[in-house]
């Protein structure tokens, strides 16, 4: 199970009931900004493998396991409105990510608060929000990394994906199986169209597509055929007479079917 603000979550089946073995299998700490995950053994060894989509790392927010990135959120004003504030860090030192004139347009005693741009560029996320941050919700992310999550014996490794599949969110994941040609592919696509007015969009992907044997060779756009520099927001294999087809929906934009040539 995968997800905003979590980790990448295992569930057992004891029968009954379900009880979660994240921390068992290693994974309890890798806390992203999940949007996706596919199944594939991607050693060949016989065992599970999983590729999960994240964020990316084409984009300004940035988070690791020293130094995550911080979301609070409450009524810090009294207003009866939940108000979200964004962290990052500055050295040691948490930071909001958002600006004087954003956040005072959300908070507006953040005007009275801080009367200089320069005091706002000092002041940490407690100079900002004081003892309300202790008893307001906070998630945090430790990478934004998308990954193949490799199956070492009773627990999991990350493993980074290529760097074409870190230029925007992975939204969807297909395994694609060539029989004939005994070739196993996966294609993953994305971006992120929705965004604040002062963050610019996730725009960079434009699909990738990867050729699985004993290695992960990442496929250029003209070998592969590829082109989706749309809001894709999942991608299905289908069949299509005797070959294979792929069905894209993005936001916004028309249903669309690619043909997979088998004589390439």
């Amino acid at each position: 199970m995968v997800g905003e603000w979590t980790p990448i979550r295992f569930f057992k089946n004891i029968g009954a009931s379900f009880v979660e073995v994240s921390e068992q299998l290693g994974t309890k700490d890798l806390i992203g900004w999940w949007s996706s995950v596919e199944a594939v053994d991607i050693d060949f060894d016989g065992d599970t493998d999983y590729v999960v989509g994240n964020l990316g790392l084409n984009y300004k927010f940035k988070a690791s396991a020293e130094k995550p990135f911080h979301l609070y959120a409450a009524d810090f004003d009294k207003n009866r409105s939940i108000h979200i504030v964004l962290a990052k860090y500055d050295g040691d030192r948490q930071v909001p990510v958002r600006g004087l004139e954003c956040t005072s347009e959300q908070m507006p005693f953040i005007s009275t608060k801080f009367t200089s741009y320069h005091d706002f560029a000092d002041a940490s996320v407690e100079d900002l929000i004081g003892m309300e941050i202790d008893n307001a919700i906070h998630f945090k992310a430790t990478t934004f990394e998308s990954i193949i999550l490799k199956k070492d014996g009773n627990s999991f490794s990350p493993i980074a994906l290529p760097v074409t599949c870190q230029f925007a969110p992975i939204n969807a994941i297909v395994l694609i199986m060539d029989d004939k040609k005994q070739l196993k592919q996966l294609l993953t696509a994305g971006n992120m169209f929705g965004s604040e007015p002062e963050t610019s969009r996730a725009d960079a992907s434009f699909g990738t597509l990867l050729n699985i044997s004993n290695t992960i060779e990442t496929l250029l756009m003209t070998q592969s055929g590829i082109s989706l520099p749309y809001d894709v927001k999942d991608i299905k294999a289908i069949k299509i007479d005797d070959g294979i087809g792929i069905l894209v929906v993005s936001n916004d934009d028309e249903l669309r079917i690619l043909t997979h040539n088998r004589d390439k």
